[in-house]
């Protein structure tokens, strides 16, 4: 299988240093926040019982979590990449009992019709030209009255202040260059009318805001940016990635990050 997640995120063409890299980032990304993501989830309606579907689980950060918090909540992370996944078994010790991860593409997943009560996909539909497919497969693979929650970016909610010369064109070739492989950097703005159109009711929304001022410059320029430059494969993006990096160094202020993060919910 091609460790290919979506269209716009190519781990299996990155460097040896860059996939390290990369493993770091979404680990950060997925620890740094997590109890204010149980929080969310909660909020929309996270069964303690029954069984959850973490849709391009990825490290499985996050569905080990979730598995921990509610042992008797069966959880399935399933994901297209076999080496994260394989690189997710090897780090996880004392494996909970009520954790499953699955090899397989979340537009078609040959999971059992109608057997999960909550689906959670975070991160993924922004790399994907046809997100509709995915959501189809959540309504088919949810129970009746199942819940789902989407969590991605809009790159409309991100902003530097002061601002280096460079940020806004870093921002408009990264965007430019993942919508040119199908991706779409402002497709949290879409979250909810993308759930009306795949068939799903009582569709609610929460912005979460993240600052600099929270988790500090570098792992916020981290998290924020850093993607940018490999996951677009674009040499131009990576300059200009450099440039930004080297202008942070000398504003005459430091800069304060705010990055937006869009959950939408909804019920089958």
């Amino acid at each position: 299988m091609d460790d290919n997640i979506g269209g716009t995120y190519f781990l299996n063409k990155l460097t040896t240093t860059e996939r390290n890299d990369e493993l770091v980032r979404l680990r950060s990304q997925a620890l740094r926040f997590q109890e204010r993501e149980i929080q969310l989830l909660s909020s929309f309606n996270l069964p303690s019982a029954g069984r959850l579907l973490d849709m391009g689980c990825g490290l499985a950060h996050i569905a080990e979590m979730i598995a921990r918090r509610f042992p008797d909540l069966e959880v399935t992370g399933i994901d297209e990449s076999e080496d994260l996944l394989s690189r997710a078994k090897a780090r996880i010790e004392d494996w909970p009992k009520n954790l499953k991860l699955n090899a397989c593409d979340a537009r078609n997943t040959n999971l059992s019709q109608a057997s999960f009560d909550f689906v959670y996909c975070r991160f993924l539909l922004q790399h994907l030209s046809d997100p509709l497919i995915v959501l189809g497969e959540a309504m088919r693979l949810l129970k009746p009255g199942g819940q789902i929650l989407l969590a991605d970016i809009d790159d409309s909610f991100l902003s530097l202040y002061p601002e280096p010369d460079s940020f806004t064109q870093l921002k408009s070739s990264s965007a430019q260059k993942q919508a040119e492989f199908g991706g779409d950097r402002y497709i949290g703005r879409k979250l909810p009318s993308l759930l009306m159109s795949a068939g799903f009711s009582k569709v609610r929304t929460h912005l979460e805001g993240i600052s600099s001022t929270q988790i500090g410059l570098d792992s916020f320029c981290n998290l924020a940016f850093s993607f940018r430059t490999w996951s677009t494969s674009g040499a131009e993006t990576s300059a200009i990635y450099e440039r930004f990096i080297a202008e942070l160094k000398v504003v005459s202020e430091t800069p304060v990050g705010i990055v937006g993060i869009i959950f939408a919910g909804g019920k089958k």
